[in-house]
């Protein structure tokens, strides 16, 4: 077996670089948890009715029951936060 030259070394080195840290990075990338108390912040939202509204869609199921029950959930309990602060907390467990 014969051994690489000094030149062919130094490519040979930011080739392996190269093709090695992208694959450990991407190995070492973990989802995003999102597991916690999530408090509202009305400071930071601006007309937040409508944006709910306009986001999450009709208060109403409108076709595939088992669908909408989750997303008219989920609007009921965003509108709940505006008119009652005390609910203004979301734990989620993921």
């Amino acid at each position: 077996m014969r051994s690489l030259t000094p030149v062919a070394r130094l490519f040979a080195l930011p080739v392996l670089l190269v093709l090695v840290v992208p694959s450990t990075t991407l190995e070492a990338q973990q989802p995003p948890d999102f597991s916690g108390v999530w408090e509202f912040n009305q400071q930071r939202s601006s007309d937040l009715r409508s944006k709910i509204e306009e986001a999450v869609g009709p208060d109403a199921t409108t076709g595939d029951v088992k669908k909408d029950l989750v997303r008219v959930w989920i609007r009921r309990w965003l509108l709940g936060v505006i008119d009652d602060p005390d609910s203004r907390f979301l734990t989620v467990e993921q």
